[in-house]
């Protein structure tokens, strides 16, 4: 549960958020918008400043919390409560390093997700870094997508918690938001199978995709004001300048039935980058692509990185595009860690090799 000081703080972060999609609709404009813009740039200037000081006290109550558990655990003789506290201290400190350490963008502490008696995740703990290309393999029934549906909270994991640190620096327990709340902190994700409107075009379907970014009311859209024909048009030129950086402005004004697998893949990729995102999860981006394709794929999500500065996580059951593109990787089995490391560890690691790649990996890079 949160408490005051991060309730504040999340809504905070939530309102300059707000004012940032504002800020970019105006600068888009060809008019003169300075003393808008100069207006919202300092009220978020005033609520930096006040989510500085909440952040601060929340990890001053994070320490006084940690002590106040070692204080109990030096009194305890009960081995039931002392494990208990051990747990909850352990908690406390993976909060206290998620706060501290700037280099993580995202770090899963002890997360186990259960299904009945099933422990489809077991106690998983790693974390991205800033900028990172990180994958996560295992066998089909790892737990793999689990983990994505846990970090998005379309479950809500069992035990353990995901911390986030946002554009402001600010660290957030993603166990306290709504699926819903999960795109306006800038994680976007793509499923196993390709999810588009067929009935829509590709520049359509991209519109779609960045409906959260629409400041427009209500009344705004049923009444189609100059406001909303702002927005839609700003996005318009946004979802062209995507569609022209991933070689896909030729499918614009076509509908997806027909289209060639891997370029189904992309307009993915596009969409999701309509959303701003900082960190895109990616559920198995290679599945039902031949060679080719699977090597244009891993250029586009290189090119992704680099151009849109974001921070990629995937699944993926291919290797090489596995080998090739990850800065680290993370191999689960049975929904345990096996091991984290670079893509040369992890093919020389036993476990690993053992558990699923059927036994030395020498020929997993991709030529």
């Amino acid at each position: 549960m949160m408490n005051l000081n991060e309730k504040i703080l999340a809504r905070d972060t939530r309102r300059m958020a707000r004012l940032e999609k504002k800020i970019k609709f105006y600068e888009l404009e060809e008019k003169d918008q300075s003393n808008k813009i100069n207006r919202l740039k300092n009220r978020i200037n005033q609520l930096d400043e006040r989510a500085t000081k909440r952040s601060s006290n929340i990890q001053s109550e994070t320490l006084l919390r940690i002590n106040a558990v070692k204080e109990k655990l030096q009194n305890e003789t009960s081995l039931t409560e002392i494990e208990k506290l051990q747990k909850e201290l352990s908690v406390f400190e993976d909060k206290e390093t998620a706060v501290n350490d700037e280099h993580h963008l995202i770090s899963l502490s002890h997360v186990t997700m259960k299904f009945g008696g099933l422990r489809a995740v077991d106690d998983l703990s790693f974390s991205v870094k800033k900028g990172e290309i990180f994958g996560l393999i295992g066998p089909n029934g790892a737990g793999k997508t689990t983990v994505f549906n846990c970090m998005t909270q379309f479950y809500k994991s069992t035990e353990g918690n995901i911390y986030y640190t946002d554009k402001f620096g600010d660290v957030h327990n993603l166990n306290d938001f709504k699926v819903h709340q999960i795109i306006d902190l800038g994680i976007a994700r793509t499923f196993q199978n390709v999810e588009l409107v067929w009935e829509l075009s590709i520049l359509d379907n991209l519109l779609v995709g960045a409906h959260s970014l629409f400041t427009a009311s209500f009344f705004d859209q049923l009444f189609h004001t100059p406001k909303l024909k702002k927005e839609e048009r700003l996005l318009r030129e946004k979802a062209l300048t995507i569609l022209e950086s991933l070689q896909l402005l030729a499918y614009k004004d076509l509908i997806p039935y027909g289209l060639p697998y891997g370029i189904l893949k992309k307009i993915e990729l596009a969409r999701v980058l309509m959303t701003n995102p900082r960190l895109i999860i990616l559920d198995e981006p290679a599945a039902g692509l031949n060679d080719q394709e699977t090597m244009e794929l891993a250029k586009t999500i290189k090119e992704i990185r680099q151009t849109y500065d974001v921070t990629i996580i995937l699944v993926e059951h291919d290797m090489g595009l596995v080998m090739d593109i990850c800065d680290r990787i993370c191999a689960m089995s049975f929904g345990q860690r096996l091991a984290v490391g670079t893509p040369k560890e992890i093919q020389s690691n036993e476990q690993v090799q053992t558990a699923y790649l059927g036994g030395e990996c020498r020929e997993c890079t991709r030529n």
